[in-house]
C-alpha cells in the first residue's frame, strides 16, 4: 500500500513538472510598432519558449491617421508571423482636447498573451508590461482640432506566471486515470 502511494506521489509529481516549462524564467523582451503599415518587429522570451514576429499586424490607437480629440482608443492589438502570435491588450483611454502641438508621449499597462504555434514544443505564456507610445498632435486649416496621428509604441514586459500547455496537462490527466486504474483493479483481485 506504501509502495503504491509512493508511486502515485511520484508520478503526479512528474506530471506536474512537465506540465509548466522546464526553464520557465523571467519574461523579457520588447515589441517595436511604427507607423509604416503598422509592423510589429520583436518578440518575448520566458524560459527556452521565444515568440517573435516581424510583419504586419493592427494595433487600436495605429487606427488613429487622423483621429479627433475626444476619441476612446487604446494599445490592444495583434502581430503574428507564421506560427507565432502576440495578442495585446491594453485599457482604453480618450485623446485629450488639452494636448500641446507636436509629439504626445504616453504610457500605458498592458498584458498580453504569447503563442508558439509549432507542432513540437509549441506552448503558449503570459506576462505584462508598459507600453510607451507617441502620437504626433497637430490642427488643419478649417478644421477644429486638435487631430492626433499614430507613431509608434514599443511594449516592454516583466516577469509573471506562465501557461502549462494543453499536452502537458493531457499528459497529467492521462497519468492520474491510468493510477486510478490500476488502483481499482487492485482492489478487486
Amino acid at each position: 500500500m506504501k509502495r503504491l502511494g509512493l508511486a502515485l506521489a511520484m508520478l503526479v509529481l512528474t506530471a506536474t513538472a512537465l506540465a509548466s516549462p522546464a526553464s520557465a524564467g523571467p519574461i523579457t523582451g520588447e515589441l517595436a510598432v511604427s507607423r509604416l503599415d503598422l509592423v510589429g518587429q520583436g518578440g518575448f522570451t520566458n524560459g527556452d519558449m521565444t515568440v517573435t514576429v516581424a510583419g504586419h499586424g493592427w494595433i487600436d490607437a495605429g487606427r488613429c491617421g487622423p483621429c479627433l480629440a475626444g476619441t476612446t482608443t487604446s494599445f490592444s492589438g495583434q502581430f503574428s508571423q507564421f506560427l507565432d502570435r502576440i495578442i495585446l491588450s491594453s485599457d482604453p483611454f480618450v485623446l485629450p482636447l488639452d494636448a500641446p502641438l507636436g509629439i504626445w508621449d504616453i504610457q500605458r499597462p498592458f498584458t498580453f498573451v504569447a503563442t508558439d504555434g509549432s507542432f513540437v514544443g509549441g506552448g503558449s505564456f503570459v506576462g505584462a508590461g508598459t507600453v510607451s507610445g507617441q502620437l504626433l498632435v497637430f490642427n488643419m486649416e478649417e478644421f477644429d482640432g486638435p487631430f492626433f496621428q499614430f507613431r509608434s509604441a514599443i511594449y516592454r514586459v516583466g516577469e509573471t506566471a506562465s501557461v502549462p500547455e494543453p499536452a502537458s496537462m493531457l499528459l497529467l490527466g492521462t497519468g492520474l486515470v491510468g493510477a486510478g486504474v490500476r488502483r481499482w483493479k487492485q482492489r478487486r483481485a
